[in-house]
């Protein structure tokens, strides 16, 4: 390619352009200028330093927390499991004292039963007891009043068979039998023989 020919500047245009460079060169090879320059550089590298480490530390900072987070949470559940252990243990305590305390009172109530029928069997031996004498007592009073009825039962008898012994040996006189059943007729008669006639 050919490069496009440009105008030549003046003589006077070429001198002021260098003098600039020149007084630019000379401002920035200044103190000041520099100062200004390292400051603007160092206030640049600080805030790159700072971004880098904070992003550093947040990373740190982020895994430590999530650490903490996990071993917290990890220690919650111990705790958590451990109480409901202990909880499970109070109850199965609970539950077997209540088994041990029922079956006390079972035992209590079952004692006590045997004893109210071990009293009441007491006294109705004791009941019996007293009974069996009175029985054996009236037992006793009645026999001899039995033996005694039997034996004016079969006086009675012997003394009626021995008097109708005799009033078949002695024909004359009439049996008392014989008397009474005479006895209503003669009063018939004498009642009627007694009455006036109706007229």
């Amino acid at each position: 390619m050919v490069r496009a020919k440009t105008k030549k500047r003046p003589a006077a245009a070429r001198k002021r352009i260098v003098r600039r460079k020149v007084r630019r060169t000379a401002v920035a090879a200044t103190p000041a200028a520099l100062e200004k320059s390292l400051a603007r550089k160092a206030s640049k590298d600080l805030s790159a330093a700072v971004a880098a480490f904070k992003a550093k530390w947040n990373k740190k900072r982020a895994a430590a927390d999530a650490k903490k987070l996990k071993a917290a949470e990890k220690k919650l559940a111990a705790k958590l499991k451990a109480a409901a252990k202990k909880e499970a243990a109070r109850l199965k305590k609970a539950e077997k004292r209540a088994a041990a305390k029922a079956k006390l009172l079972a035992r209590r109530a079952a004692a006590k039963a045997k004893k109210i029928a071990a009293k009441v069997a007491k006294a109705a031996a004791k009941a019996a007891k007293k009974a069996a004498p009175k029985k054996a007592v009236a037992k006793k009073k009645a026999a001899p009043k039995a033996k005694r009825k039997v034996g004016r039962k079969k006086a009675v008898a012997k003394k009626r068979v021995v008097r109708k012994a005799a009033a078949k040996k002695r024909p004359g006189r009439p049996s008392k039998a014989a008397v009474a059943k005479k006895a209503p007729a003669k009063k018939a008669a004498k009642r009627k023989a007694g009455r006036p006639k109706k007229k």
